[in-house]
């Protein structure tokens, strides 16, 4: 998952979100946002799922390696 950070960050930032509403739209914390934009963090598959929802953005795209 070394694209993910930039990936998910790429995608908020499209929708126009801050990390605080995305966070809100997905009942994530926003600091789990910041770790994982920062890639210090990975989220869990149970996470994954509503950030991709969160998002209008598929799944494939968040963990694709390539």
């Amino acid at each position: 998952m070394t694209e993910f950070p930039a990936r998910l960050k790429r995608l908020r930032q499209e929708k126009n979100l801050s990390q605080t509403e995305l966070g809100e739209k997905a009942s994530i914390h926003y600091t789990h946002i910041s770790k994982y934009e920062r890639g210090e963090s990975a989220p869990s598959l149970e996470t994954l799922v509503p950030l991709a929802i969160a998002l209008d953005g598929s799944l494939d795209y968040l963990i694709l390696c390539n």
